[in-house]
Formats: C-alpha cells, sequence, structure tokens
C-alpha cells in the first residue's frame, strides 16, 4: 500500500454521496445516491472514485428508500450486485417481466446485454435507505430502455441522446 500511487482505503464516512449521479435518478421511483469507490459511473464520467485507479473495474454504493430503485437498462458486459443492507427485488427480461427477490447478503450476477433493474423492498420506516454494492467489469457503458431519456430530461436532466450526464 505504502509504494502505490492509487489509494487503497477508503472511510464510509469519509465517502461522498452523489445525487443524480445516474441519469434515471432524475426521474420519480428512481431517486437515489451513488457513491463511487472504484472507475467511473456508467452516465457521468467525470466523478473522483474514492479508491483512485479503476483497474478495470467500476465499483459503486447505491442507496434508496423502500420502494425506489434504477430504470430498465442493459450493459455489454456482466453487472454483479450484492444487497448490503435491504432486499432487494430484480426485475430481468425484454419488459423486466422476471422477478427474483435477494436478501441481504445474497448476489446476482446479470449476464451481458440483459435488461434489467432493481428496487430496494425493505419494510420499515421509508426514509431509512438500502444499499447495494455494484460491481461492473470493463468499460462504463449503459443502453437505457425505451423513454428513460426522456423522462429524465422532462425532470430537468441535462444529458446526451444516450443518457450521458
Amino acid at each position: 500500500l505504502a509504494d502505490s500511487s492509487s489509494k487503497k482505503v477508503a472511510k464510509l464516512s469519509d465517502m461522498t454521496e452523489l445525487d443524480c449521479a445516474l441519469l434515471d435518478a432524475w426521474m420519480p421511483g428512481h431517486e437515489r445516491t451513488t457513491t463511487l469507490l472504484m472507475g467511473h459511473i456508467v452516465t457521468n464520467t467525470n466523478s473522483v472514485p474514492h479508491l483512485g485507479d479503476a483497474y478495470g473495474y467500476n465499483l459503486t454504493y447505491n442507496a434508496m428508500a423502500s420502494q425506489k430503485g434504477n430504470a430498465l437498462h442493459r450493459h455489454p458486459s456482466i453487472e454483479i450486485f450484492v444487497n448490503l443492507d435491504a432486499p432487494f427485488e430484480f426485475a430481468y427480461g425484454k419488459h423486466g417481466q422476471h422477478k427474483v427477490t435477494l436478501q441481504v447478503g445474497d448476489a446476482i450476477a446479470v449476464p451481458a446485454g440483459v435488461t434489467h433493474s432493481y428496487k430496494n423492498v425493505m419494510d420499515g420506516h421509508p426514509s431509512q435507505p438500502g444499499r447495494i454494492l455494484t460491481v461492473f467489469p470493463g468499460r462504463a457503458s449503459i443502453t437505457w430502455d425505451d423513454g428513460v431519456v426522456a423522462r429524465a430530461r422532462a425532470m430537468g436532466a441535462k444529458c446526451s441522446d444516450s443518457g450521458i450526464l
């Protein structure tokens, strides 16, 4: 660690949570914060990671209230999720028609090209956030489901036609 130019320790208490770091966070029902640990955020490539170099991976914490989550999207590589402190429901398939609920500590690996989304399904106080760890190897890239970019723009997001903020 001492010989490296990259920071290797990031304390949760020192990390910055970013509001609206992801395009769909502009839309009602998808509000969440993102904490970038390593690499890049798929729709916000200028964010600075807490752990320095990417090492070929993108690693984030996402926190959201119960019944909030992300919009349907897909990536050109696998995406791995680990529920940290709440159960999450994952929807997958072209229209999100398939669903599976994972409990705290469970993990899921969504294959490249599979349309998917997740939401916090924790029972409890709505202001108590649930967090999920996201691991995304390779170049940060995303394709949003039909209508996501237009809905985010209608809520004030300034982005490219592909949804990059």
